[in-house]
């Protein structure tokens, strides 16, 4: 039609469409009929089937996927798992590596030179030849500069006062911080913080070191903060000052021809390794506050294992002159413990009673023989040079205690005068130094 009506034709079309639909509906042959001008029929059977198919492919396939990830997941920890236990054992050979070259020199070279010096000394208060006296003069000194240097290089791989814990490296780094680098750090360690190996104690002490080291270098300040504790199972370290800051985000970039805050992506990476983290806040010109984190165990300190050695002691004749000072001499090494005799025994008002290679012949012979000054070595295998001091000090208080030391620090002579020692010498200085502790006198040394 014209109008665009539709026809008579059309409409019984449609008409008989729509009564065989109905008849479709009410013949159950079908569940829905719909559209308008074209009618579908649909069966929701089919429908349901369809959808219950696609629904187990789905199911299947997110079964599939969870598998995949659960199987890369568990490859991945356990690669984790291996990469932190192999930055963990390289960690330790490297401080293992690290104390043995520390041992070499202290128990060794520095003990060789300390001999050579003393043998030095005697031969030139023995000889009348003023030029040769001069020539074992400047001889003596520039063996005390080999064993300061020596010092020096075994306390910067392995600090001995690492075998006292955590804590105590911790009160050592400030002490030497101050006297290295002319930087305040102020210690706060709260509660038990030691972990569960003297290893990682020499590593967190090196990072800590570091972060001291980057206050010198860019901070611009002569103070700074340290915190150590321990929350839950894990060791955290705090490291502030408040000086010019920085952007942590130009960390690596350069600056004038130098990395800025050099040493910190490396002990990020090294703790990373070891299942840690370190968090820096800083701004420029608002200071820096870094926490480094390392998920530990937590166990007592304890004293590192000693190596056993023979103990062999010297008795001396008892029947001495009064008047003179009677000095039993405590030393492991036996090239250093008869260079100590000797020149101990060029003083006329001086006689040695005795000798000990430990700490507990030192003990028993103290009892035994009653000197007026044992001359007593600090690091010794066993019984070491503190526990010995406590002891004869406990149990004749009126026996003298001379420590004397290969390491200078402050933190062994401190905890040798807490044991009751009456004054601390470093092996290498002037030997004057020594005989005047012996005498009761004050010495350099004694003032540290």
């Amino acid at each position: 039609m014209s109008d665009g009506k539709p026809s008579y034709q059309e409409l019984e079309a449609r008409l008989a469409e729509a009564e065989s639909a109905i008849a479709a509906l009410r013949g159950h042959e079908v569940d829905a009929v719909i559209g308008d001008r074209q009618i579908a029929y649909v069966r929701l059977k089919e429908v349901e089937d369809a959808l219950q198919k696609k629904t187990e492919q789905l199911e299947k396939l997110n079964e599939e996927l969870e598998r995949k990830v659960a199987e890369r997941t568990e490859v991945a920890e356990k690669r984790a798992a291996l990469l932190q236990s192999m930055a963990s054992d390289l960690l330790n050979a490297e401080q293992r590596e690290r104390r043995r070259l520390a041992h070499l020199l202290h128990d060794h070279l520095q003990q060789l030179l300390t001999a050579g010096q003393m043998r030095a000394h005697l031969l030139g208060e023995q000889t009348a030849d003023e030029d040769t006296r001069s020539m074992l003069d400047e001889l003596t000194d520039l063996l005390s500069e080999a064993v300061d240097a020596s010092r020096s290089l075994a306390v910067e791989l392995s600090p001995p006062v690492l075998t006292h814990g955590l804590a105590a490296a911790t009160e050592w780094l400030a002490d030497h911080m101050l006297d290295t680098h002319k930087l305040q750090v102020t210690v706060e360690v709260d509660g038990d913080v030691e972990p569960e190996s003297e290893e990682l104690s020499a590593f967190l002490l090196q990072a800590m070191r570091e972060l001291l080291f980057n206050v010198v270098k860019h901070a611009g300040v002569d103070s700074a903060a340290v915190r150590v504790c321990r929350e839950d199972d894990r060791i955290v370290i705090a490291v502030s000052d408040e000086g010019r800051g920085f952007d942590p985000s130009e960390l690596g970039e350069s600056r004038g021809g130098e990395k800025t805050g050099s040493g910190l992506p490396g002990i990020r990476r090294r703790l990373e390794l070891l299942g840690g983290s370190l968090e820096i806040h800083s701004s420029p010109g608002e200071g820096a506050a870094f926490r480094l984190i390392l998920h530990t165990k937590q166990v007592p300190a304890a004293e590192a294992p000693r190596s056993r050695t023979e103990q062999t002691s010297l008795r001396l004749s008892s029947e001495q002159p009064d008047g003179e000072l009677r000095v039993l001499v405590v030393d492991d090494h036996d090239i250093v413990r008869e260079g100590l005799v000797a020149l101990i025994s060029e003083c006329s008002e001086m006689t040695v009673v005795g000798e000990a290679c430990d700490g507990a012949t030192g003990v028993a012979m103290a009892a035994d023989l009653r000197p007026h000054v044992v001359v007593m070595d600090v690091s010794m295998p066993g019984m070491d040079g503190i526990e010995a001091t406590r002891r004869i000090v406990e149990e004749q208080p009126e026996i003298r205690v001379v420590a004397l030391s290969m390491h200078a620090e402050r933190d062994v002579a401190r905890q040798m005068r807490e044991a009751g020692a009456d004054s601390y010498v470093t092996k290498g200085g002037p030997n004057s130094d020594l005989i005047d502790a012996i005498r009761g006198e004050t010495t350099r040394s004694d003032e540290q």
